[in-house]
């Protein structure tokens, strides 16, 4: 990343979320937050790369760097849209947080986005698989 800063070449934000995507699918989860942590210092990042990340975080159910990266949406008045309500609901159904599934899903129609069908995928997998998990 600083070779490619040296040289005076600065990604736009696309690449960014693209390159976090594709660390995020290798589990090159670290990597992937300091890709994200060099680009929040030199520009101000969109809804996608912040959900870029978000993704990445609630795919491996963690609520710590999660909540962390919703801090800074909030701090930079950048607004959540549907995807990043998704991965909201499914860190919460991780974790079995029926009543935080609840607060995501008033907050995320208080928002004016509708409750769907891939909305509930997003809810039920998480929570079938915790069953599933449980039973055994």
């Amino acid at each position: 990343m600083q070779e490619i800063m040296a040289r005076g070449m600065i990604p736009d934000e696309t690449r960014w979320s693209s390159l976090i995507r594709y660390l995020g699918a290798r589990r090159e989860i670290e990597l992937a937050r300091k890709a994200f942590d060099y680009i929040y210092k030199l520009v101000s990042l969109d809804i996608l790369t912040f959900n870029s990340i978000l993704r990445l975080y609630a795919n491996e159910n963690d609520r710590v760097n999660f909540e962390q990266i919703i801090a800074l949406m909030e701090k930079d008045k950048v607004r959540p849209n549907q995807f990043t309500y998704h991965c909201k609901l499914a860190i919460a159904a991780r974790s079995g947080d029926v009543d935080e599934v609840a607060r995501v899903l008033d907050e995320m129609k208080a928002a004016g986005y509708k409750d769907d069908e891939f909305t509930r995928v997003r809810i039920l997998s998480p929570l079938i698989s915790l069953i599933v998990l449980l039973s055994c």
